[in-house]
């Protein structure tokens, strides 16, 4: 009897422990069902609002080559620093010549001259996509660069939680393309875009629209449509205003600029771009000079007066074949 009820006494622990586990587990299952359909609803009501803003967008899509797929929204972009990389390109295989006129014939040169460029050109055009990117299901903004449908690199990354406003947004220029008539308002080309507020006072532009005045009133539609989206406050620039950062009491917040203030920072602009554009032909100049002697230096006849009179009249002769 003893050891019966020693026995019953060593097992009923056991007994108590398998329910009190048991139950334990039925409680985190619990939760782990709850949490699994609390991301189902959260990911269904996602994607309804997805559905509902590409409703929204309707025509635009098309107009502006808007593309919603995989919880993905796709804008059109020409990212600045590609295309400089691109002319870094296109330009510096052109220079070949000055580090020795030996290494290329001149006919092939000539015949390199001409198809280097265009070849790129039609590689850029065709093969090089640069995409703007929002991401739904990491809420992100990013910048895609595809080459031959490769993605290789994604830059100029936002949080869309950095983002507090958003708003369409007016650049300007005195020169415009050929489809377009100036602003009868300011007298001067305008490109209307839709640009964000970040939290650092940053404006990132978001989308390029266009250069007519449909596109002045799209640029506000869609910018309203990413407000309601992203439950932000929208912000409306004016026709003859352009946005800009203010710091406050509160944070950053969207203003307006007046058109006075941007022509003279047009004009501030065309001085700036021409002392830049000084600046970088002269030190090409200098980088030409550079290779051109450094190379002569590496030769075995070194630094000759005979050798550059005839290095300076092939380029002669070469440019006059060139431009006749």
């Amino acid at each position: 009897m003893e050891e019966k009820a020693l026995s019953t006494i060593v097992e009923k622990p056991k007994e108590q422990s398998f329910q009190v586990q048991s139950s334990s587990n039925c409680v985190i299952s619990n939760e782990m069902e709850l949490e699994k359909n609390k991301d189902t609803v959260n990911t269904f009501a996602q994607f309804q609002k997805l559905q509902d803003l590409q409703a929204r967008f309707g025509p635009y899509c098309k107009n502006y080559n808007i593309k919603f797929e995989n919880n993905r929204i796709f804008f059109p972009c020409d990212y600045y620093s590609i295309n400089l990389i691109f002319f870094f390109i296109v330009v510096l295989p052109l220079l070949l010549p000055f580090l020795n006129f030996e290494l290329l014939n001149q006919r092939f040169y000539q015949l390199f001259f001409v198809v280097w460029p265009i070849s790129l050109l039609i590689l850029k055009i065709y093969f090089i996509k640069i995409v703007r990117v929002i991401e739904n299901v990491d809420n992100c903004i990013f910048t895609e660069v595809s080459v031959f449908g490769i993605k290789i690199a994604r830059v100029n990354k936002v949080w869309i939680k950095d983002i507090i406003e958003i708003g369409n947004n007016i650049f300007y220029s005195r020169h415009g393309s050929k489809t377009h008539l100036p602003n009868q308002k300011t007298g001067l080309f305008h490109n209307y875009k839709v640009s964000v507020l970040l939290r650092n006072g940053k404006i990132f532009n978001l989308l390029n629209v266009g250069e007519s005045i449909e596109d002045y009133y799209a640029s506000i539609n869609i910018a309203k449509y990413f407000s309601d989206f992203w439950n932000i406050p929208f912000f409306s620039c004016k026709e003859n205003g352009q946005l800009k950062s203010i710091i406050t009491y509160s944070g950053y917040k969207l203003s307006v600029k007046e058109i006075d203030e941007e022509k003279n920072m047009l004009k501030n602009r065309f001085f700036f771009d021409l002392k830049l554009v000084s600046i970088a032909f002269v030190l090409l100049i200098v980088f030409i000079i550079f290779i051109y002697f450094f190379s002569l230096i590496n030769t075995t006849q070194g630094i000759n007066s005979t050798i550059i009179k005839q290095d300076f009249h092939i380029i002669f002769k070469f440019l006059k074949n060139l431009f006749k």
